[in-house]
């Protein structure tokens, strides 16, 4: 439930055995369990107090003023407790009103008791009903801002989140055993393969739920492949550590739903190299490069670029496309292109510009 999107935070889950979670840079890093309901239940059933509260109903003032009163000496909980029975019988506390009370000691006293995690915080509640209306309430009389969630919904993101997980590791950890096969492209890939675009925040950060409702969109779409960190995603402006976390993060979000190819684009044969193995790794149905480039002035020969692709060619067992892309002011001629794609082994598609003949696709 709490892998559904909900990000960094501090996460409560009302119930019989009511959960407060620490979300951290996408991990766990706290959790208490507190047994509210149960208590709630067991002392209304069980306890002198059954006399005294009533089996449904609400009095908002009384829910408020008992979760005060516990937040501020929850150390006095037991003797509030008794107090109820005694303001029934000798002031006339009513037994809806008596209910409520309850429920505010002890939902006040949980609170207090997880102050550090909540104070100065958002907190994410997950349910809906009455009890989280509670909590809610509760919180918002504390001046903690309170955020809802459809449990339901969190719940199926959540499954959903790990499936795609689960999924990604088990091909990493096939890659590792090497009989996977899932990512060796058997077949030209045709149809619409569009580039993602990179959201950022406005602080300049990796907005990376952007990235994956980006993802989200695109397969809805119902597109054939997404092709992630080309000139279009700003490649050129990302750090090697945020292209490394978006390559993870992307195909982890869109493993076993459509081939992702992995843009490797580089000067350095080395460079490129690294980063087709990596990409590889990681499930890639196929990496695009364009041709080493230094500057206008600077263009390698044919025979060079060659070297250049046949060095990735020879590293992966995934395709290779050839992005032939005029920013790179080298020229990549169709000699050029025969040549690659005489090569055996696997398909060599080719990325165009408008500007130059349609695209073509080679069988090796």
């Amino acid at each position: 439930m709490i892998a559904g999107g909900i990000g960094d935070g501090v996460v409560c889950l009302p119930g019989t055995h009511s959960k407060w979670v620490r979300i951290e840079a996408g991990s766990v890093t706290g959790f208490t369990t507190a047994m509210t309901g149960e208590l709630f239940a067991a002392i209304g059933a069980h306890t002198l107090l059954r006399h005294s509260i009533a089996a449904e109903g609400a009095d908002g003032a009384a829910f408020a003023a008992a979760v005060s009163a516990a937040l501020a000496d929850p150390a006095r909980l037991t003797a509030d407790l008794f107090g109820i029975r005694a303001a029934g019988l000798l002031h006339g506390l009513n037994a809806v009103a008596a209910r409520s009370r309850l429920s505010g000691l002890l939902i006040g006293t949980e609170l207090a008791a997880v102050r550090r995690l909540w104070s100065g915080r958002a907190v994410h509640i997950v349910g809906a009903g009455p009890l989280a209306e509670a909590y809610g309430e509760a919180l918002a009389a504390q001046g903690a801002r309170a955020i809802r969630h459809d449990a339901e919904a969190i719940t199926l993101a959540g499954l959903a989140r790990v499936r795609r997980l689960l999924g990604a590791r088990q091909w990493r950890a096939a890659m590792a055993r090497g009989d996977a096969k899932g990512n060796v492209m058997t077949e030209i890939l045709s149809g619409t393969l569009p580039v993602a675009p990179t959201p950022f925040h406005n602080d300049g950060r990796l907005d990376e739920d952007g990235m994956r409702r980006v993802i989200d969109c695109m397969i809805d779409q119902g597109v054939d492949a997404i092709c992630i960190l080309a000139n279009y995603s700003e490649q050129f402006v990302l750090s090697d550590e945020e292209r490394a976390l978006l390559t993870r993060l992307c195909l982890d979000h869109a493993v076993g739903r459509v081939p992702v190819i992995v843009t490797i684009s580089h000067f350095s044969t080395d460079i490129v190299v690294r980063r087709a193995r990596d990409a590889a790794a990681l499930g890639a149905s196929m990496v695009m490069m364009m041709p080493p480039y230094h500057g206008v002035g600077l263009q390698p020969a044919p025979a060079r670029n060659f070297e250049h692709f046949r060095a990735v060619n020879d590293a992966v067992a995934i395709p290779v496309m050839v992005q032939d892309a005029p920013l790179s002011g080298v020229s990549m001629p169709v000699e050029l292109l025969a040549r690659a794609g005489a090569r055996p082994g696997r398909t060599c598609p080719t990325s165009r510009s408008r500007r130059h003949l349609p695209p073509t696709s080679w069988r090796r």
